[in-house]
């Protein structure tokens, strides 16, 4: 085990029994194609016999890998420094079409991100509809209406599970056990709003023409929320046109990059799929725990969380749940130099995914136009994330929302390198 100053690694304790059972199995496999080679026959059988087993022995040797240094890690969230020292952090949701993605499931993924348990005044959250549909905008302004009391309830009783549908649902039964007479009063008086919020969307959707999508259409920027009583709540709707390529959900993360970076400009973002939900909402604080390691922060370039999934069978035969991937899979990659970076649940270092390394040079900022567009006030964003300088403070909230409609047009990304050298992949 190594202990860190925030963070703990430790080596799966049946590491030795795992190695010696590689290196008999390997054995075998020489032993068995000593005998094919030695007994050779010309035959289709035989032949293909041999070459079933040279590939299927392969794809076991490559898969060796995997389980050859499995780690697990444990936090001491404890030792973060206090929340007025935490850094900044943005969370990317993204949707499209509201008949496919219902938009009371995607509220309640953001409600449940707006929930979590970090300093709203560094939690900002950030949804792009990529339809363009009435209903999104609708459920945006409907679910953060909701989440001004629904956050202070789940502080107020450290409510585990910040997703209300899941809340208000048996798999959190166990939330609702041993609780006083006023937790119940206030939980039935948050259900009858919740519920509200929930007949108001259906109610807004029920007109065919919410639901439809607009596939060319200007850019669209709203503030839905700066209170401080919750985090900062964004609208994004990036320009579309027909003539220009979209890039599909790289497009709009690439988008939500540029926009966050000029609103809030958070040093990390987390991507979350808007069918999804945020389960553990001290993850936020868990992840912080890796990047503001002084002894390994520098290498650090995302956190990936594993993906759980609910109402599955116990006889799970096909693996529905990914533990071979989250179990096995990631876990020895993270042994050896990290896991893959799945579609959701992971914290990235925004500096890491615009620049490369932490420790690189920062050779792109002294050709940044043609790396990152011509917004001089989003090139300032980037030194700023860089410590090159701080950003301007002499922008009013109108300028800045300019500025991220210039930022999120359809052009924007032509002549650049967006989505080829830095940020996301274009067709991610």
């Amino acid at each position: 085990m190594t202990t860190f100053t925030l963070h703990k690694e430790t080596v799966q304790s049946c590491l030795p029994l795992s190695r010696l059972h590689i290196f008999f199995h390997f054995i075998c496999v020489l032993f068995l194609f000593y005998y094919r080679i030695n007994n050779f026959i010309i035959s289709y059988p035989w032949i293909l016999m041999t070459l079933a087993e040279l590939i299927l022995s392969v794809l076991w040797f490559f898969n060796q890998a995997y389980r050859w240094r499995p780690v697990s890690r444990s936090v001491m969230v404890e030792k973060l420094p206090a929340d007025e020292k935490l850094p900044g952090l943005d969370i990317f949701v993204c949707t499209i079409d509201p008949e496919k993605e219902p938009t009371v499931e995607v509220m309640n993924t953001v409600v449940s991100a707006i929930a979590m348990d970090y300093p709203s005044n560094k939690l900002s959250i950030y949804l792009s509809d990529d339809g363009a549909s009435a209903i999104t905008l609708f459920g945006i302004k409907e679910a953060t209406q909701f989440a001004k009391v629904w956050v202070p309830f789940c502080k107020k009783y450290g409510v585990k599970s910040r997703c209300p549908k899941v809340f208000f649902s048996p798999m959190a039964e166990d939330e609702h056990v041993l609780r006083t007479q006023e937790f119940e009063a206030e939980r039935d008086q948050i259900k009858v709003k919740y519920e509200k919020m929930e007949k108001n969307i259906e109610k807004f959707g029920s007109d065919p023409k919410n639901l439809r999508m607009v596939t060319d259409r200007p850019s669209r920027i709203e503030i839905i929320n700066e209170e401080p009583e919750i985090p900062r709540v964004v609208y994004v709707s990036r320009e579309r046109r027909p003539s220009l390529p979209h890039k599909f959900k790289g497009g709009a993360l690439n988008t939500l990059l540029r926009v966050s970076g000029l609103i809030s400009n958070g040093p990390y973002v987390l991507a979350v799929d808007c069918d999804m939900y945020c389960n553990d909402p001290s993850s936020a604080k868990q992840a912080m725990c890796f990047f503001l390691d002084p002894e390994t922060s520098k290498y650090i370039a995302f956190v990936q969380f594993p993906q759980m999934f609910h109402n599955l069978s116990k006889k799970d035969i096909y693996d529905n749940q990914s533990r071979t991937a989250f179990k096995t899979m990631w876990q020895g990659m993270d042994g050896l130099r990290g896991p893959g970076l799945s579609g959701t649940g992971n914290y990235l270092n925004r500096s890491a995914l615009l620049f490369g390394s932490p420790v690189q040079k920062d050779d792109y900022l002294l050709d940044a136009q043609n790396y990152f567009g011509k917004s001089t006030t989003y090139i300032e964003s980037l030194k700023a994330i860089r410590g090159q300088q701080t950003i301007k403070k002499n922008l009013s909230k109108e300028e800045i929302l300019r500025e991220a409609q210039v930022v999120a047009s359809s052009s924007y990304e032509s002549n650049t390198k967006w989505g080829t050298e830095d940020s996301h992949m274009a067709s991610y």
